[in-house]
């Protein structure tokens, strides 16, 4: 009936690696995997504790270190707006300090950082605030 309480553990550090996505619980997970090994073993439930712990503690300051900075160089996914920061279009209509532009058919808020950009002119997305891209003349 222990391996159930190994089960429960292995099923818990799992769940919340996977909602944390932070691999720091998985190791001791897999120390509950040798705890049942171990109870079906007959070693007695002290030393299933025991090594359960260590190998926990073991595993986690071993491996956790090289995850997380492999975590890290993945690179990060941009969204479609700041996809968009850095390109240059072409003004429609005059923008004053605010106006609205239409880019690959959605209408924005754009926030002007500079000096006024005249219909024709072309201005470059330079960041996003909310929902707005600020943009300024080229």
């Amino acid at each position: 009936m222990i391996y159930f309480l190994w089960a429960v553990i292995i099923i818990a550090a799992v769940t919340i690696d996977v909602c944390s996505s932070n691999l720091l619980f998985v190791w001791f997970g897999l120390g509950a995997l040798v705890a049942i090994l171990l109870n079906v073993l007959g070693v007695p439930f002290v030393v299933q504790v025991i090594v359960f712990v260590l190998l926990g503690i073991i595993l986690t300051l071993i491996f956790y270190p090289i995850f997380k900075k492999k975590l890290k160089e993945i690179p990060k996914t941009l969204t479609r707006e700041e996809e968009m920061i850095g390109k240059e279009f072409i003004a429609k209509t005059d923008i004053e300090s605010t106006g609205s532009v239409m880019i690959d058919g959605t209408y924005w808020t754009v926030i002007n950082e500079g000096k006024a950009i005249k219909a024709g002119e072309s201005y470059i997305i330079t960041g996003i605030v909310g929902t707005k891209f600020t943009i300024k003349s080229k």
